[in-house]
């Protein structure tokens, strides 16, 4: 193995322009030797250890050993747009279907007709189902499922779509940090898709090997689970599992950027908010000879609301014109919830803080929260209730009110809702988890309208710029400017 790790960790230096992590390096000559000898590999690591780039280089080295020229990533919408900004990266051709089923069929067709480098397809899970049929005629190099755990249920739409799909593909991955978020009777759905040759095609024979079920009359339920050493044994045939403890020179924080689009109504009120502010800032400059930072500031935090959900009306109070990032929040959470895990949000705006509040206690996550209406007499229980009380899975902080002097070390997982301006805060915030206490890598999870002010002000952030550093010399524009496909 160790020599196939050297030739995977320079032939995915060398195609992805990145120097790959040891872990990287062993799953790539391990999936290259799953895919080689069975047709099928399993990539169990944790969220932040570049799933998606190894992949990628998995995929690069078949079209170099075996001319493969297509791959499918089947995935949540919120990680579409990652999956492009990493093919753009690596420089590796990429085509997202996304909106009408008509309109994906006839992308797709044209694309593949067209193609003359190799192309990864990207699609969710609750489109791919509608289009099976041209999913199956284009017969498919490689067919990935990533976050693998969304087909779980073997009677699902999706899953049993996936299962046909995956059956004319010349090759499967699934990949999952966390594919058994309900037990190990999980895999079964999963390993039907990725190889039926692991844990069989009958999901009862499967049952009878590995639970064991009561009769409560009009209904059997599994009570237990039995032969596990069995099954792990199956598993691992196929896989590599990584955790990120495991993966020891991965940075102690890792990035990472979920997107989503506006709705059409959406981007609609986006578009004319971003004209109708220009002509204004225009028409200021007109009368005072300068771009006054402070009044490009103030139109940009109305975009920001905007993507939030919320459109300022005059007399101050917030109309709902969009629900695109609490979706996606509610997607995020369920993840983390059933991986057993207590997570952070941070947010610039009391309406979002409300709003994020009332649907993780739909989700049962029992959240505290701290904005700056919260007195500083009670602020310390909340902590308490979040650090302490396994049944508190969520913290919602204002960032301006909760980014200094408290201690949110219970989560390694962080969610940016929104952000505000200032780098200080922007880092206090990060460092509430993030800190002495801290015996996790941590991921830091941003929540973006793709081609949105939410991009240049968390671009700006990372960068440790000013934002206000932008607003001159005719450089404000391209804040209003949203950046389509």
């Amino acid at each position: 193995m160790n020599a196939a790790m050297s030739r995977a960790a320079a032939d995915l230096k060398r195609m992805l322009r990145i120097k790959p992590y040891r872990h990287q390096s062993v799953a790539a000559a391990r999936g290259m030797a799953c895919l080689q000898a069975h047709g099928s590999f399993a990539l169990l690591h944790d969220m932040g250890s570049g799933k998606t780039l190894t992949t990628l280089g998995i995929f690069s080295m078949l079209v170099e050993s075996a001319g493969a020229s297509t791959m499918l990533v089947v995935c949540p919408a919120s990680v579409i747009g990652s999956w492009e900004k990493e093919c753009q990266s690596a420089g590796i051709d990429c085509l997202a279907l996304t909106g009408p089923v008509a309109r994906r069929e006839a992308r797709l067709t044209r694309a593949l007709l067209e193609m003359r480098a190799p192309l990864v397809i990207v699609t969710n899970y609750e489109g791919v189902w509608r289009m099976e049929g041209a999913m199956k005629v284009a017969r498919f190099d490689l067919a990935v499922c990533d976050e693998s755990q969304r087909i779980k249920a073997p009677g699902s739409k999706q899953s049993r779509a996936m299962h046909r799909i995956g059956k004319t593909a010349k090759h499967r991955m699934i990949l999952s940090g966390t594919p058994i978020p309900e037990g190990p009777l999980d895999y079964y759905a999963q390993f039907r898709y990725l190889d039926e040759r692991v844990l069989g095609s009958s999901y009862v024979n499967f049952k009878s090997k590995y639970a064991v079920e009561r009769d409560f009359g009009t209904f059997r339920k599994v009570v237990a689970t039995k032969n596990l050493d069995d099954l792990e044994m199956r598993v691992m045939s196929r896989a590599h599992r990584v955790s990120k403890e495991d993966a020891l020179d991965l940075p102690d924080e890792v990035d990472i950027v979920r997107y989503f689009d506006l709705s059409p109504a959406g981007a609609k009120a986006y578009d004319q908010l971003a004209r109708d502010s220009v002509a204004l800032i225009e028409d200021d400059f007109g009368e005072f000879g300068e771009v006054v930072a402070e009044n490009v500031l103030t139109r940009i935090l109305r975009l920001q609301q905007m993507t939030s959900g919320f459109a300022a009306l005059e007399d101050g109070t917030l109309h709902p014109v969009d629900d695109g990032k609490l979706g996606l929040l509610r997607e995020v959470a369920k993840d983390l919830m059933e991986a057993g895990e207590k997570f952070v949000v941070f947010h610039r705006f009391t309406a979002d803080g409300q709003a994020i509040v009332a649907e993780l206690e739909k989700l049962g996550c029992a959240p505290v929260a701290i904005n700056g209406a919260v007195p500083a007499s009670v602020r310390g229980e909340a902590v308490r209730r979040f650090q302490e009380d396994d049944d508190c899975r969520a913290f919602v902080g204002q960032i301006q009110a909760s980014g200094l002097g408290i201690t949110l070390t219970a989560a390694r997982t962080t969610i940016f809702y929104s952000l505000g301006y200032s780098g200080a805060d922007f880092e206090q915030a990060k460092a509430r988890v993030h800190r002495i206490g801290q015996d996790r890598k941590v991921n830091h999870l941003y929540l973006v309208a793709r081609g949105t002010v939410d991009e240049a002000v968390l671009t700006a952030l990372r960068a440790k710029k000013r934002v206000a550093d932008d607003m001159t010399d005719g450089a404000w524009k391209r804040w209003f400017v949203r950046i389509r496909e």
